[in-house]
């Protein structure tokens, strides 16, 4: 499945330095609702069918891991995909997944013990118009807030 997301790359081509706001909230309400490519490595062998629309469910974040970068200080990267003409000529490792960026959102903060060195998500890296979501600010997209509270028990706070 090759997602559609012409709209999110045309954005990510203005210069970020002379992109207005009207353009920024146009990037992320794109961002928001798209569905992108990430790439990972599963825990055990599948059989792959060749054909379009072929869906993989997962019932725990331990069957799979998603391949990060990670930059010279350690800092950690998701790459992500707006289609598949991104990652052809790039020689990666495992599969490339189809996910909404709602359900990576949730994926990653219910799963914090694996986000010690997450630094955020870069949309496709090795181009020259990629571009680079903090942590931080996709939790804050979807509304859901990192706390330290061990006594606390609201929904959206990890």
């Amino acid at each position: 499945m090759n997602p559609n997301n012409l709209k999110l790359k045309e954005i990510m081509k203005f210069n970020p330095e002379e992109i207005s706001d009207d353009d920024m909230v146009l990037f992320v309400n794109e961002f928001m609702s798209s569905n992108l490519i990430m790439l990972c490595e599963l825990d055990y062998e599948i059989e792959v069918i060749n054909e379009e629309n072929q869906y993989l469910s997962f019932d725990d974040f331990s069957e799979f891991n998603i391949i990060r970068l990670e930059d010279d200080e350690g800092n950690e990267f998701i790459p992500l995909f707006t289609d598949d003409d991104e990652i052809f000529d790039l020689e990666v490792p495992g599969y490339g997944i189809v996910i909404s960026m709602s359900d990576l959102a949730n994926l990653l903060f219910d799963n914090p013990e694996n986000n010690e060195n997450l630094e955020g998500l870069i949309l496709n890296p090795f181009t020259d118009y990629a571009a680079s979501i903090p942590y931080s600010s996709l939790l804050g997209m979807f509304n859901l807030i990192e706390c330290d509270d061990p006594d606390c028990n609201h929904e959206d706070h990890n």
